[in-house]
């Protein structure tokens, strides 16, 4: 995305914003890929509804990061209109900034009340998935450290749906819980940038911008019209991502 030096200056949130994206849909991958994992190695009641429970979690951080998308997108276009609308007053634009702003800020501190918990809920499947599925200590030992490495060089038979959640699903879970962390870490830089955007939308700066020529408040309108614009499409894709985490969370559809 291509948009003047200004933007960037008064909206630092767009690359964080975008990692988070990007995150949620390898998430959305992951979830998919584990599900079938996991109904393809045992149809224990306990462990199923465990996933299903911390799955649904995450698709909740998708719902969240949607909602704190929108809330962005209508922070850019408050402060777009502070400078394009110049019938209204400046003392007008600033309330509705500052109302935006701060729903923005409390999406934020949604989507990481509900990171932290879909971290610690990640944590807790593993250790279940851990108990439920492994073998007797010293078979586990020798399967996981000697067999299945050795199998995966030579491939002599196919693995066990067992040893496959047990090893490459885990594996994905872990890769889930990692893509969560990296999101609380874009959540806490983004809310870094949003206290310190305060300074960039006081009355003095954005009535400067207001007396530039209707040329330069047009190139800067424009470029924020192309972070609208991205973001508004998030929303969407988000949406989708939800309903696709959603869905797969019940791994039992897959049982035969």
């Amino acid at each position: 995305m291509v948009y003047v030096s200004e933007v960037e200056g008064l909206f630092p949130f767009v690359d964080p914003s975008n990692q988070i994206l990007d995150r949620m849909y390898l998430i959305q991958e992951a979830v998919g890929d584990v599900s079938r994992q996991l109904a393809a190695a045992t149809d224990d009641s306990h462990l199923l509804f465990v996933f299903k429970d911390t799955m649904l979690l995450v698709r909740d951080c998708a719902l969240d990061t949607s909602r704190a998308t929108d809330a962005l997108a209508r922070f850019t276009q408050a402060v777009s209109s502070s400078f394009t609308a110049l019938d209204v007053h400046l003392d007008v634009h600033l309330s509705n900034i500052g109302i935006r702003y701060q729903a923005y800020l409390d999406c934020l501190e949604e989507l990481l009340t509900k990171s932290i918990r879909a971290v610690d809920a990640l944590l807790t499947l593993d250790d279940c998935v851990a108990h439920t599925l492994s073998y007797a200590l010293i078979i586990h030992y020798i399967m996981l450290h000697v067999l299945i490495p050795l199998n995966t060089w030579l491939y002599l038979i196919e693995p066990s749906s067992r040893a496959i959640m047990l090893t490459r699903g885990r594996t994905t879970l872990a890769s889930i819980r990692e893509n969560v962390v990296e999101i609380e870490d874009s959540i806490r830089l983004l809310q870094s940038y949003a206290s310190d955007a305060r300074a960039h939308f006081r009355p003095g700066i954005l009535s400067d911008i207001r007396g530039e020529p209707l040329e330069k408040r047009m190139e800067l309108d424009s470029a924020l019209e192309a972070v609208e614009s991205h973001l508004w499409g998030s929303i969407n894709g988000m949406e989708f991502v939800a309903q696709r985490v959603g869905w797969a969370s019940n791994a039992s559809m897959y049982l035969r």
